[in-house]
């Protein structure tokens, strides 16, 4: 392989100390794991497809970065070069002025032995897996296993990002682990930091639009670090996931479809993910697709407690109302998440259950629902007054389910009242539906 004979199949290749897995981005010296950041990887792995040849910057540029993405495609590429040649050393990438890079050094193919994982990688893998469960108690065990990354691995990027974004997830109402205006700085902080280590973390830029559109209600600016997030990281399905949720609540439903399938796409056996589609197709008043996809979802994972919510919104809309509590039920057992309760007290007021759920709205009211979720049972109620006072609370809360205000049809009674345009107007949106 050191003749210089082209491998554009590259799987794993040695050269020097280290060992490098294109098909990971995973780098090992003298068979110790190296951090290698996304972009630096994705440059190393096409310069070893043709180890000795000239790449024009132009063709590394057109590799790294997919056409139509907005980025200074110099500046990175000159940025990634600069990293790559931090963890490798300066021998191994050649500048040619003004024409490109190309790798010098003898190579050789490597033979797989088993992987070794380091303390960092551990802890990733671990929580990882917990932030995919999205319940509280799980995001509270992602939350533990990203610090045990950062701490064994105080420079990785990727633990930052994670935990930032478990924050982001920790300060939604749905799940009201934390105040938005708890969380969302501490996810801002973390994201910064990432950026910080890694200039091109796209993950971090998404917490950055969440932190933007949902404690800021900066719109335009929020759409724009999507962007940014979306240009440095195609592949992330979080970010398109995130970026469908504001694109709904602008009321451009049709573009929040489009990021929903792209997410989809790439994570398609991610529950969190099959569910947000079903949401969103709640949200757009698709009732019956909505309930298709939902079902889709719990045969991924029947045990899936978040799918349980829109599915039972889904019912409750279609008439189907015993059903619809039945999913809230579920939900709130398995994850004994607060929204969960404010659903299942607002569907059973619709029943026309008022005395179970009496017991609901007094626990709402002492405080351990958020104030949006109480306006939902207010709502369902029909007091359209309790129900926008809790709704004007929930403005001064930075609650971030308020965005989705003008498309939740739990509140469409509430639309032609002109405290209503009033908080929607203070969000940054336009009227009602």
């Amino acid at each position: 392989m050191g003749d210089g004979t082209n491998h554009a199949n590259l799987k794993r290749v040695r050269f020097g100390p280290f060992r490098f897995n294109a098909q990971t981005g995973d780098l090992q010296r003298n068979g110790i794991a190296v951090e290698l950041q996304n972009t630096p990887a994705r440059l190393l792995e096409a310069l070893l497809t043709r180890p000795g040849e000239l790449f024009p910057r132009e063709e590394l540029c057109a590799r790294l970065w997919p056409s139509g993405l907005h980025v200074d495609f110099e500046n990175n590429l000159n940025n990634a070069v600069a990293r790559l040649r931090r963890v490798l050393g300066a021998e191994y990438i050649e500048t040619v002025p003004r024409r490109g890079y190309r790798f010098i050094g003898r190579t050789w193919l490597d033979t797989p032995e088993p992987p070794i994982v380091s303390a960092a990688d551990q802890a990733l893998r671990k929580g990882r897996h917990f932030r995919d469960r999205t319940t509280v108690r799980d995001l509270w065990r992602a939350a533990g296993y990203f610090e045990q990354a950062i701490a064994a691995r105080p420079d990785c990027s990727e633990a930052y990002a994670r935990l930032a974004d478990v924050y982001v997830l920790l300060g939604d109402d749905v799940l009201g682990a934390l105040p938005a205006e708890s969380a969302l700085p501490q996810a801002n902080e973390l994201a910064r930091t990432a950026i910080a280590i890694e200039p091109e973390c796209g993950a971090a830029y998404a917490t950055l639009a969440m932190v933007a559109w949902r404690l800021d209600w900066d719109w335009i600016g929020a759409e724009e670090l999507f962007g940014q997030a979306r240009a440095l990281d195609p592949a992330n399905p979080t970010t398109f996931q995130y970026y469908s949720w504001l694109l709904q609540a602008a009321g451009r439903a049709s573009d929040a479809r489009d990021a929903m399938a792209r997410a989809l796409a790439l994570a398609p056996t991610s529950s969190f993910v099959s569910a947000n589609v079903g949401w969103m197709l709640y949200l757009d008043r698709r009732y019956d697709a909505a309930i298709e996809q939902l079902h889709e979802t719990l045969e991924l994972d029947e045990n899936y407690a978040l799918a349980r919510l829109p599915l039972g919104l889904a019912l409750q809309q279609t008439g189907r109302l015993t059903e619809a509590i039945d999913q809230f039920r579920f939900g709130w057992k398995r994850s004994g998440d607060a929204y969960y309760r404010a659903t299942l007290g607002q569907a059973l007021v619709k029943a026309g259950f008022h005395g179970q759920a009496s017991a609901i709205l007094m626990e709402s009211d002492s405080g351990h629902v958020s104030a949006y979720n109480r306006a939902t049972i207010y709502a369902a109620l029909g007091d359209e007054d309790g129900a926008l006072c809790h709704l004007e609370s929930a403005a001064a809360e930075h609650s971030t389910a308020l965005p989705f205000l003008n498309v939740d049809p739990l509140f469409d009674r509430l639309r032609g009242s002109g405290r209503y345009h009033g908080i929607a107007q203070r969000m940054g949106l336009q009227g009602g539906q």
